[in-house]
């Protein structure tokens, strides 16, 4: 912060002196001072209010697809050997490669497609290891995920899918909580949400598997489940 200075005539030496400009000296008192540097003080306040003001109201809008943490790709039925660090742009299209969400022990994997995204990929694998935890959300008109090959939520991890708001997801087929450990959810909620399978539904194999369908959500399969 800038500092003023004055000089003034020191009585009591018989020489001038530079001193602060609230130093006491005849005609200005230190009253007045405080409350220059009182209004001052306002002035900054206010300014700085205004620009957080400003700031509070700006928007960051999502991405379409967005990915965070362990979220890999790699071969059809193979093993991840890709991690994602950039954000896809829709449509994301794998061309029939796998897609790991939910990717080593301890680690966790999100993915979302929002409105009007689109995903295409193979087989997809949401909680692939043991220790590991994915989550994928599928939300809002448009929002469209296709697999030619099975989701599989809960491989030997956590795995928890959610389409919402009217959603659309299709598969061959759905196994929730396929190996010893692995827990695997998946929850269709709201209208026009649909999770499509040509194959068969299998709720529980060795592991623990959840299929939740409420408020207007709809699930179907070609198979036994």
């Amino acid at each position: 912060m800038n500092k003023i200075y004055r000089v003034v005539f020191n009585q009591a030496t018989g020489l001038w002196q530079v001193v602060s400009e609230c130093a006491r000296a005849r005609g200005k008192s230190r009253s007045q001072c405080d409350a220059a540097g009182t209004r001052a003080g306002a002035v900054c306040a206010m300014s700085l209010a205004a620009a957080l003001m400003a700031m509070g109201g700006a928007t960051v809008s999502a991405q379409p697809i967005e990915v965070q943490g362990a979220v890999w790709t790699g071969p059809d039925w193979g093993t991840p050997t890709t991690q994602v660090l950039l954000q896809p742009a829709s449509p994301w299209n794998l061309s029939g490669s796998a897609l790991f969400v939910g990717v080593g022990n301890g680690q966790t994997g999100h993915l979302f497609i929002r409105a009007g995204a689109q995903v295409v990929n193979g087989i997809t694998y949401v909680g692939y290891d043991a220790g590991s935890t994915g989550v994928v959300e599928v939300g809002g008109a448009g929002a469209q995920w296709g697999m030619n090959v099975d989701l599989i939520v809960g491989r030997a991890g956590t795995g928890a899918v959610d389409i919402n708001n009217g959603a659309a997801v299709s598969s061959l087929g759905g196994l929730l909580g396929l190996d010893n450990g692995g827990k695997g959810t998946l929850t269709v909620a709201g209208a026009g949400s649909t999770w499509t399978n040509t194959g068969a539904i299998i709720v529980g194999g060795q592991g623990t598997g959840t299929l939740s369908v409420h408020s207007g959500g709809q699930v179907s399969s070609g198979g036994a489940s």
